[in-house]
């Protein structure tokens, strides 16, 4: 770059240049921290934390303020530049229900969910123009008057059914749920994804996942109730 200003400022013709000027044009050539400053610290937010802390997704830029009454967020990935979604915060848990703990991950899938799509679309407020994800709480209800397996569990948000916990699992979650003195009901959060419009394979346009991992614990729970009996307080 040096040879190149020297070569620019070459005296042609009969013209000549100062000593001065020449090493005045050298010294406005940016050097290498000029010409590759450091970046800008990358500002953090709340999905930069480690999964177990925020429910997983890194790499990924929310905007500060809800859309729309369902709490989303529309979101770019840094990982895939010109990709977004929507996906709303973190629910607070639900009170005075005993809660399961989680990892953040919510890699437990409901595959029953598949037949319940409407319920899952009205909790998640329908399709959009990319996909949703959609956090809240559940609650894990045994279903013992269920005619198919009277160690049922069903999952329930806002009132609503959206599946059953697979039937392999029922008894380790009941027993566990025994263990802990809870028998009408625990919470857990839950992750609806849909696709966006045009997007989904098949008849399925909305997925199930809990955040709990097996064996389950419970964090807290209240009194002993019998199986069975519906709580007042109704999610």
């Amino acid at each position: 770059m040096l040879s190149f200003i020297r070569r620019l400022f070459r005296p042609r013709d009969g013209v000549t240049i100062s000593p001065k000027d020449q090493s005045n044009a050298e010294a406005s050539i940016p050097g290498p921290a000029a010409a590759n400053p450091d970046p800008p610290a990358a500002s953090i937010d709340s999905q930069d934390a480690t999964p177990k802390e925020n429910g997983g997704r890194p790499h990924e830029c929310a905007s500060e303020i809800p859309l729309d009454a369902y709490g989303y967020q529309k979101v770019s990935s840094r990982s895939r530049p010109w990709s977004f979604y929507y996906r709303n915060a973190l629910p607070a848990p639900i009170p005075d229900v005993p809660k399961i703990r989680g990892d953040g991950l919510f890699t437990y899938r409901v595959p029953s969910a598949a037949h319940y799509q409407s319920e899952l679309e009205a909790v998640a407020g329908g399709q959009r123009d990319a996909k949703i994800i959609f956090r809240t709480n559940c609650l894990l209800c045994p279903d013992p008057e269920n005619p198919h397996d009277s160690d049922a569990v069903a999952v329930r948000i806002g009132g609503m059914k959206v599946g059953y916990i697979a039937r392999a699992d029922n008894r380790q979650i009941l027993s566990a749920l025994s263990a802990a003195g809870v028998y009408d009901r625990v919470q857990c959060r839950a992750e609806i994804c849909g696709e966006g419009f045009g997007q989904a394979t098949g008849s399925t346009k909305f997925r199930l996942s809990l955040d709990l991992f097996l064996p389950i614990e419970i964090v807290s729970g209240p009194k002993r109730q019998k199986r069975g009996v519906a709580s007042k307080n109704e999610n």
